[in-house]
């Protein structure tokens, strides 16, 4: 999948975004404990994921992110931009990535 600056790609999965200046892989879903849909819980949960980064220039790495702010970090840098854990479909871990230009 193509990805610029200022979008949001949705990534299954094993799937790669792409970048200007490198390759960003969603590797697999690590933990969802969030609450399910139609149920009341006492604490929203959280998922996280894993992704592999791959700079054109430079050394890969593996990232960690969490959509619960409250958890971890919801955001990485990747150089030159940032990446942010925005959502994850349900059933299937469908993860949505926003990129942005880092500050």
């Amino acid at each position: 999948v193509k990805a610029t600056d200022g979008t949001t790609v949705a990534l299954m999965p094993g799937q790669s975004a792409s970048l200007a200046d490198g390759l960003l892989r969603y590797v697999r879903l690590a933990n969802d404990s969030r609450c399910k849909p139609g149920v009341q819980c006492v604490w929203a949960g959280d998922a996280v994921i894993e992704l592999h980064w791959t700079p054109t220039t430079g050394t890969a790495r593996d990232l960690t992110l969490h959509l619960n702010p409250q958890a971890g970090s919801t955001t990485a840098k990747l150089d030159t931009r940032e990446v942010t854990f925005t959502h994850l479909a349900h059933p299937q871990p469908q993860a949505s990535l926003r990129i942005d230009p880092a500050d």
